[in-house]
């Protein structure tokens, strides 16, 4: 028996958990949000899990299975001008799952980055906007597996390591 859950994960100071939390109906399937901040809500299907990466309180393997075992991710953030939640979306991504991420100024790369293509993008801080992204995956199956595939091909395509190795390579050699 396979349990149906989404994924919300990430411990830097962007991460909205607030207004994922009040975006999750008592209707959806349960919701997974694995981060170090103390968060509490009183919602009986959101499951708050301990995660530190630096004192390893998962390890890789239990996370990727939670990545590869979700409907898909949520990557909620607060408007900022600096770069968050990559690592997560690439690990989501490279588990072949939809990410749903907050449309920030700071987002890492919006030229990679397309909207209901390889990611599915929010309003920042929007409990509404949130919430139909939400309830369109959960309802549309078939968009989930699209974005899913085409967030997969992205990975394999511009971000596995070799490539992130070159380009830091060429970026020390620009720099000396």
């Amino acid at each position: 028996s396979h349990e149906e859950y989404v994924l919300g994960i990430g411990n830097d100071l962007a991460r909205d958990w607030d207004t994922l939390i009040n975006a999750w109906e008592v209707t959806f399937p349960k919701l997974k949000i694995i981060t170090s901040k103390r968060l509490s809500t009183t919602k009986k299907n959101i499951e708050i899990i301990k995660g530190n990466w630096r004192e390893n309180l998962l390890t890789d393997k239990q996370i990727r299975k939670l990545y590869g075992s979700a409907c898909f991710t949520i990557i909620p953030l607060k408007e900022t001008i600096q770069p968050s939640g990559q690592s997560a979306c690439l690990q989501a991504m490279a588990c072949k799952k939809t990410v749903i991420m907050s449309d920030i100024i700071g987002k890492w790369d919006s030229s990679m980055l397309i909207h209901k293509k390889n990611i599915y993008l929010v309003k920042p801080t929007s409990i509404s906007s949130l919430n139909e992204a939400i309830k369109d995956l959960i309802k549309n199956k078939r968009l989930n597996k699209i974005i899913a595939k085409n967030g997969k091909v992205m990975v394999d395509n511009f971000y596995h390591k070799e490539i992130m190795a070159q380009n830091l390579i060429s970026i020390f050699e620009r720099a000396l």
